[in-house]
C-alpha cells in the first residue's frame, strides 16, 4: 500500500512543476466562467460538496478500491439535485467524475486512465450520477409544484372566505381592486355595470378614468375581445354564467404577466365575479321578499282599515245625523249621550290613525328618540289623564315609589307606549276589574309593569302578539283594534334602548314589563 502512495506523491510533484491544461479541463473552466452571477453561489456550494466528498474518499482510499469510491461522490450529486435542481446536479456529477478520475485513478493527477476497468467505472459512474441527479431534480421539481399548488389552493380558499364575508357589491369591488393591486404590484380599478341602471360604476371611487378609458372599460364587458387596452389600463372582462358584468383595469400589460400572476389574477377575477353575482341575486331575492311583504302588509292594512276605521266613522255619522234630524225631539240627556258617543268614537278613530302613522314611522326608519332624564310618575299621570274615558270602567291601581330613579327615555314615546298597553288591558279585561301600574328599580334599570285581570295569553303565543296585525282572540269576542299597538310599543322602546316582555299574572291575567336604562 506504500508504493502507490509514493507513486502518487511523485506524480503530484511532477504535475505541480509541469502543470498544463488539458483540452477537457480548459472547456470545463470556460463553462464555469460563463455561469450567471446570480447562480454563482449555488455552484460554489456544489463545488464545496465535491471537495468534501474528495476528502472523505481520500481518507477511505486505503480501505477500498477506486471504483468503490464513486459511491461517495454520488452523495453531493443527490444533495445538489435535491437542493438546487437539474443544472447544478449535472454540474456536480461532471465535477465529481473529473475529481474521481483526477485524484483516484492511475496515473494520478491526470485525466488519462490506463486501466480499462477505470474507464468502465468512469462511464458507469457518469451515467448513474446523471440519472440519479436528474431523477432527484425531477422529484424535487414536482415537490415544488405540489407545494406551489397547495399554496395557491390555500390562497384561493382564504380569498373565497374573505369574499364570502363581504355583504355588498361595493365592498366586494373595492376589495377586488385592493387585492389585485397587492397581487400584481400595480394600480387596479374595477368598473361594474350598474345592476339596475346599466351605467358604469367605478371602484375605488376616488379613481377617475378619462372618457376614452371608460369607453374601453365598457367595450371590455360588451364585446367578445379578451381585453381592451387604452391609456394607463389594460381592461379584462369579469364573466359569470349570465354574461359579462364588468371589467377590471390593471396598469400593466396583461400579456406581460408571469404564469403565476396570470393564474392568480384569473382565479381572483372568477371569485370576484361569482361574489358580485351572488350579491346581486341576494339583492333581487330580498327585493322580491320586500315586495311580497309589502303586498301582504298592504292587504292586511286595507282589511284592518276597512273594518276598524269604518266602524267609528259610522257611529260618528249616525250620532251627528240623529242630532241634526231630530234635535227637537231629543231630551238633554240623550243629546249629551250622542255627543259623548261621537267624541269617544272620534278618539278611537284618532288612535287608529295615530297607530298607522306610528307604524309608518317605524317601518321607514325615520323615528329618532330624544332621550332625556324622565320621571316615570309624570308619564303615568299624563297617560291616566289622557285615557280617562278609556279606563272609566276599570279600577286603576298605581304604585310608583317617590325615590324611583329617573329613566333615560323619550317622554312622548314612553307616554304612547304606556297608553297602548293600558288600551290593550282595558280592551281585553272585563269591566270593573283592576289594572295595576307598578314601577320599581332592578339591576340599575327602571322597570314599569302593567298587569290586568283578563283571560291571559298562553305562553306559546306570547311573543307573536308583538307582530304586526297579530291579535290574540279568545272565544267569539273580537275587541276593536288594528293589531299594531304592541308592535309600535316594542319599536318605540327599541329606539330608546329599552325592552318589553309579556308574562302571565298570578292566577289569571297578563303582565307587560318595560325595562329602561337609568338616566
Amino acid at each position: 500500500m506504500d508504493a502507490p502512495k509514493d507513486t502518487k506523491s511523485t506524480a503530484l510533484s511532477e504535475r505541480i512543476k509541469h502543470f498544463e491544461w488539458s483540452n477537457s479541463a480548459s472547456q470545463a473552466l470556460h463553462a464555469f466562467t460563463n455561469i450567471k452571477l446570480a447562480d454563482f453561489r449555488r455552484y460554489l456550494i456544489c463545488t464545496g460538496l465535491v471537495v468534501i466528498a474528495a476528502l472523505v474518499a481520500e481518507s477511505s482510499n486505503s480501505l477500498t478500491t477506486a471504483p468503490s469510491l464513486t459511491l461517495i461522490f454520488l452523495v453531493p450529486v443527490v444533495v445538489s439535485a435535491r437542493r438546487y435542481g437539474l443544472r447544478p446536479a449535472v454540474f456536480t456529477a461532471v465535477l465529481s467524475v473529473l475529481c474521481w478520475d483526477f485524484f483516484f485513478t492511475l496515473p494520478y493527477y491526470t485525466l488519462y486512465m490506463s486501466d480499462p476497468r477505470d474507464v468502465a467505472a468512469f462511464v458507469v459512474f457518469l451515467v448513474v450520477s446523471l440519472v440519479v441527479g436528474g431523477m432527484t431534480a425531477q422529484i424535487q421539481r414536482q415537490n415544488h409544484q405540489l407545494a406551489s399548488q397547495a399554496q395557491s389552493m390555500s390562497w384561493l380558499y382564504g380569498l373565497s372566505q374573505e369574499i364570502l364575508l363581504l355583504p355588498t357589491v361595493d365592498k366586494i369591488a373595492s376589495f377586488a381592486a385592493s387585492r389585485i393591486s397587492d397581487v400584481l404590484g400595480t394600480q387596479a380599478v374595477v368598473c361594474l355595470r350598474g345592476h339596475d341602471s346599466g351605467d358604469p360604476v367605478m371602484f375605488p371611487p376616488q379613481i377617475r378614468l378619462s372618457p376614452e378609458e371608460l369607453a374601453a372599460a365598457e367595450r371590455a364587458w360588451s364585446e367578445s375581445a379578451p381585453s381592451e387596452r387604452w391609456g394607463r389600463y389594460d381592461f379584462l372582462a369579469l364573466r359569470t354564467l349570465q354574461g359579462r358584468i364588468g371589467s377590471v383595469g390593471i396598469s400593466r400589460c396583461a400579456s406581460a404577466l408571469s404564469e403565476e400572476e396570470r393564474q392568480k389574477l384569473e382565479a381572483l377575477l372568477n371569485q370576484v365575479a361569482i361574489a358580485i353575482e351572488r350579491a346581486w341575486l341576494a339583492h333581487d331575492v330580498e327585493h322580491a321578499r320586500m315586495v311580497a311583504e309589502t303586498e301582504r302588509l298592504r292587504n292586511a292594512l286595507l282589511t284592518s282599515v276597512s273594518h276598524d276605521l269604518r266602524t267609528p266613522l259610522t257611529t260618528i255619522l249616525g250620532a251627528l245625523s240623529t242630532l241634526e234630524d231630530v234635535r227637537g225631539a231629543l231630551d238633554a240627556s240623550t243629546r249629551s249621550e250622542l255627543v259623548s258617543t261621537a267624541r269617544d268614537e272620534a278618539e278611537r278613530l284618532n288612535r287608529f290613525v295615530g297607530n298607522l302613522l306610528d307604524i309608518t314611522r317605524l317601518e321607514s326608519g325615520n323615528l329618532r328618540a330624544r332621550l332625556m332624564a324622565t320621571d316615570i310618575d309624570d308619564v303615568v299621570e299624563c297617560v291616566l289623564r289622557r285615557g280617562r274615558s278609556m279606563l272609566a270602567s276599570h279600577v286603576i291601581e298605581v304604585s310608583v315609589p317617590e325615590d324611583l330613579p329617573l329613566a333615560n327615555a323619550d317622554f312622548a314615546l314612553l307616554e304612547q307606549v304606556l297608553f297602548n298597553l293600558l288600551d290593550n288591558a282595558a280592551k281585553y279585561s272585563p269591566p270593573h276589574t283592576k289594572i295595576r301600574i307598578r314601577a320599581f328599580e332592578s339591576e340599575s334599570s327602571v322597570v314599569l309593569e302593567i298587569a290586568d285581570e283578563g283571560p291571559g295569553i298562553p305562553e306559546p303565543v306570547r311573543e307573536r302578539v308583538f307582530e304586526k296585525f297579530n291579535r290574540y282572540i279568545l272565544g267569539d269576542s273580537v275587541p276593536p283594534g288594528t293589531g299594531l299597538g304592541l308592535t309600535i310599543s316594542r319599536g318605540f322602546l327599541k329606539s330608546m334602548s329599552g325592552t318589553i316582555h309579556v308574562a302571565g299574572a298570578e292566577g289569571h291575567g297578563t303582565v307587560f314589563s318595560i325595562r329602561l336604562k337609568r338616566a
